[in-house]
């Protein structure tokens, strides 16, 4: 019998798969990863869609899932995705007269022809000046290779939307109350280290993408056999360079940062954060595993598994985050 108050997230990259597979509270039940061979996702776009769904099904059966049913959310990595954030007027809009002032206002900050994309939606806070709105944009070939794969009938897609805001997802439904922020005019800023990329992500107290940038370092798991390389002080130099530069920018319009939250597997190696942590004042950089508290979770899993059990907590409470962007 499909289990359908269950649900499914999937974290994807250029050299792994990885599945959270959680109950009906959130809760992960299962965590699996698949390590790629080179060539079957190259530059986030998939490459070999047969030999990669054959890769999928014995992760499937290997870790016992391969007869359940459940609604599945799928992530897109944060470098293939454009936004731009914009206030707009709290003037009473019909539906359509309000999609096409966001489409016209994200067409002339992002550099791709709409029409070659798939786009979508946030509403974030209210302001002085009215309420923020946000717009996201991915290649539609980038979205098209992942649905070939991973879209069926036991995994229906209920959503794709980008890493970092599964990450966003997982602290505020997670987060431990010293670690939450409270105020209209306080922002979360989620930085995802990766293998290729850091992606630094800042979201207003709705949940809302505010800014987006992401960093081209080196490859670290290039001959090391899909092994993960200590990231070198130079790397991580750049990587606090940028987070200070937008937290900057942050403070100076009247907001602050409380805390930058460190994910993904890079971002749990020691001293990464805490070198950050000693160049920025008035926020605490932190680890993901250390804000939030998942029964019988550990704080590596959290680092490691984070996005994909975000995505999977989308997946199990459609209704609750029916409203965060979504590329379907």
């Amino acid at each position: 019998m499909p289990l359908l108050s269950s649900g499914i997230g999937i974290d994807v990259s250029d050299h792994h798969i990885r599945i959270a597979y959680v109950n009906h509270s959130g809760i992960p039940v299962g965590l699996y990863e698949l390590v790629l061979s080179p060539g079957y996702i190259v530059d986030d776009k998939i490459e070999k869609p047969k030999e990669l769904k054959e890769q999928i099904k014995k992760l499937l059966v290997k870790s016992g899932i391969q007869d359940i049913t459940a609604d599945t959310t799928i992530l897109v990595p944060e470098s293939r995705v454009f936004s731009t954030s914009f206030i707009m007027s709290s003037e009473k809009l019909l539906k359509e007269e309000k999609k096409a002032k966001m489409i016209e206002g994200g067409q002339e900050d992002i550099p791709m022809p709409f029409k070659d994309a798939f786009i979508a939606f946030e509403d974030g806070a209210k302001v002085s000046e009215g309420v923020r709105n946000t717009v996201l944009a991915v290649e539609k070939d980038i979205l098209n290779s992942l649905q070939t794969v991973f879209a069926s009938e036991q995994f229906p897609l209920v959503a794709i939307e980008s890493n970092n805001k599964a990450v966003d997802r997982l602290y505020a439904h997670f987060v431990l109350n010293e670690f939450s922020i409270t105020e209209d005019t306080q922002m979360i800023m989620i930085v995802d280290v990766g293998h290729r990329w850091t992606n630094i992500t800042v979201y207003d107290i709705a949940g809302a993408t505010v800014f987006s940038r992401s960093i081209a370092i080196r490859k670290l798991a290039d001959k090391s056999g899909g092994k993960t390389k200590l990231i070198t002080k130079e790397v991580l130099l750049k990587i606090c360079g940028a987070i200070k530069e937008a937290h900057k920018f942050f403070s100076d319009s009247g907001y602050s940062i409380p805390f930058i939250i460190f994910a993904g597997v890079e971002g749990g190696q020691p001293n990464v954060a805490e070198l950050c942590d000693k160049s920025i004042k008035n926020s605490k950089v932190i680890r993901i595993g250390s804000v939030i508290s998942i029964p019988n979770i550990s704080e590596k899993e959290l680092q490691i598994y984070g996005s994909a059990i975000g995505a999977a907590l989308r997946s199990v409470k459609k209704h609750k985050y029916r409203k965060d962007h979504n590329f379907i």
